[in-house]
């Protein structure tokens, strides 16, 4: 089962053709994502996913074949509080089960083959930011568990094959972000439990066998608080393992040679 909900949504996707685009998304609205799976009296069967993801601007891109070039100058501005949740309550869980909730103030995300890509612009938030993620369980047996929780006020993902890469944002945060897992079972086999908040987070990655570049410009400010809350018990069980990691700012550039790995 899966929930999502934003205020604001674009996506784009050329093939062969070049984008040359100016977006402007503003939100004041309350965005919640909430996905549960309720069977506190039997089990899960085979598999079971879980997700809640909840968006206050959202810009999604994508370009393919002969070589398109990607421009894009994005303003995201939002104050509305955005908050996703997912849960599963069982008496017992499916051979593989995942639960996860991913929450962004504002998010731009590019992909781009063999073509020059390039954000630039600026994202503003100022609503709270919460991911929620849970597993209550009886017995699992040798079933794998896996919970996770990312929140992020402002998230710009770009990546690039067979080209240069440009990133040039002007990030601030100043909505509190919280990303909170937890997992209560009885007997068990493996449980993986992580959670991750981050104030401004921007990645830019290209991979390429000829010489490219990933490069940029990327002002970040965060003035809020950013938690990240891992929980887990089990009364008996082979692994139980908890992450939990809250960055204020968090910028990357890099470029790989799938040949040489690096």
């Amino acid at each position: 089962t899966s929930a999502t909900a934003s205020a604001n949504a674009f996506q784009g996707t050329t093939y062969g053709s070049d984008t040359n685009l100016a977006l402007r998304q503003d939100s004041g609205a309350d965005v919640t994502a909430d996905g549960y799976v309720l069977a506190p009296d039997g089990g899960l069967g085979y598999a079971a996913n879980v997700l809640g993801a909840a968006n206050g601007n959202s810009a999604q891109l994508e370009g393919y074949h002969d070589s398109p070039s990607q421009v894009v100058d994005v303003d995201q501005d939002n104050r509305g509080a955005v908050t996703a949740r997912s849960r599963t309550d069982a008496g017992g869980t499916a051979i593989s089960q995942t639960v996860v909730s991913s929450a962004n103030g504002n998010s731009v995300w590019m992909q781009n083959e063999n073509g020059y890509a390039h954000i630039q612009g600026e994202q503003d938030n100022d609503g709270a930011v919460t991911a929620e993620s849970e597993i209550l369980v009886g017995n699992f047996d040798a079933d794998v568990l896996s919970v996770s929780a990312e929140g992020v006020g402002n998230s710009a993902i770009l990546s690039n094959i067979g080209a240069d890469a440009f990133m040039g944002l002007d990030q601030t945060n100043n909505g509190a972000v919280i990303a909170r897992s937890n997992l209560d079972g009885d007997a068990g086999g493996s449980a993986l439990v992580s959670a991750t908040a981050f104030g401004n987070a921007a990645t830019t990655y290209v991979c390429s066998e000829c010489p490219v570049t990933a490069w940029g410009n990327t002002n970040q400010t965060n003035n809020a608080a950013v938690s990240s809350i891992v929980t887990g018990r089990m009364n008996t069980g082979g692994v139980l393992s908890g992450a939990a990691t809250a960055i204020g700012n968090s910028a990357t550039y890099q470029t790989v040679n799938p040949q040489a790995g690096n």
